[in-house]
């Protein structure tokens, strides 16, 4: 009998003098801080893996349009690993970087098609130039509609990819936790006596 009052005794002294026999609100998601500026890191650096998914099966000839699945999953995944939280601030500046990565990788894919078409007729390029001249050249070519097409497609994807990782990482997570009631010391040292 001395065994169970003394263990008490040490978990009421462990819990500040305060014993309820649960542990509860240790484990609540609004306990976990989020870090907005390791997030919109992480969310930059996921959407970078994501996007060279893009980039390699670009360079194999296939259709990218399945990277932007990637992007969505590593751009949020990024988001809540550096930010510690997924909230609804998180989900929104995610969508942002999301948006300025497809924009961005599009343009780099073409500028790397436009180079290596530019250097099978002998044409020597900087692909600079061609970067930050994307929009004349795709009107000196008639290829607007089809660089519009690609990054539409590409945000389909995206979305596609975005709206499954969300439920799964923000509204499942924001629902509490049930976390079991914890057993006291009383009903461990009564076990123990069995």
């Amino acid at each position: 009998m001395m065994f169970k009052r003394k263990n008490e005794d040490l978990v009421v002294e462990s819990n500040g003098g305060v014993y309820n026999g649960s542990i509860e609100e240790n484990f609540s998601v609004e306990a976990i801080k989020e870090n907005v500026p390791a997030g919109i890191v992480g969310a930059f650096l996921g959407g970078i893996i994501g996007s060279l998914l893009i980039v390699l099966i670009g360079l194999l000839g296939f259709v990218a349009s399945i990277g932007g699945v990637a992007v969505a999953v590593t751009t949020l995944t990024g988001y809540e690993k550096f930010a510690k939280k997924l909230s609804v601030r998180g989900i929104v500046i995610s969508v942002i970087v999301m948006i300025i990565i497809i924009t961005f990788i599009t343009r780099l894919e073409w500028t790397i098609d436009i180079c290596m078409e530019m250097s099978e007729y002998g044409g020597d390029i900087s692909p600079l130039a061609v970067f930050l001249n994307m929009h004349a050249i795709l009107k000196e070519f008639d290829c607007v509609a089809d660089y519009v097409k690609e990054i539409v497609v590409l945000f389909i994807f995206t979305a596609i990819g975005a709206v499954p990782t969300v439920k799964r990482k923000y509204i499942e997570k924001s629902a509490p936790a049930k976390v079991k009631k914890a057993r006291t010391m009383t009903e461990i040292a009564a076990d123990v006596e069995k």
